[in-house]
């Protein structure tokens, strides 16, 4: 997540990567590259309140739109749960822009579409064993 966000801010954009899992874990460093990490992640996202991690990303773009580098505009961008949690951001922030790379569980919320006000862009994977078509 570090590399693409480091991509974003040279392209001019400003990125943040949160800590999702800070109420749980602080600071916790996980790889898609390591069994045990993949194990971790899962084992974190069972504990993970998503309203609050909502709440979180509302509040760090609040914080990052105050930044004198920041245009005013912000957008999220996500993969699996921060995927999901990209979807959430569409239908429950302000935020002027949303993507969505293969978010697990957004079945589960999808009554919430009607609150989506600004672009949102899916990108779901037909043979993710952890996303449902």
């Amino acid at each position: 997540m570090r590399n693409i966000a480091h991509k974003y801010a040279e392209a001019g954009y400003v990125a943040i990567v949160p800590d999702l899992f800070w109420r749980q874990e602080p600071e916790i460093e996980l790889s898609d590259r390591s069994e045990d990490d993949w194990q971790k992640a899962f084992e974190l996202y069972q504990g993970f309140d998503e309203n609050k991690g909502v709440d979180d990303l509302i509040s760090t773009m609040e914080t990052i739109k105050n930044l004198p580098e920041c245009s005013g505009k912000i957008g999220s961008v996500g993969f699996c749960l921060g995927g999901k949690l990209a979807y959430l951001m569409a239908t429950r922030s302000p935020a002027e822009c949303n993507v969505s790379y293969y978010g697990v569980g957004i079945e589960k919320n999808l009554d919430e579409a009607v609150n989506i006000q600004h672009p949102l862009m899916l990108h779901v994977a037909e043979k993710d064993d952890y996303v449902s078509l």
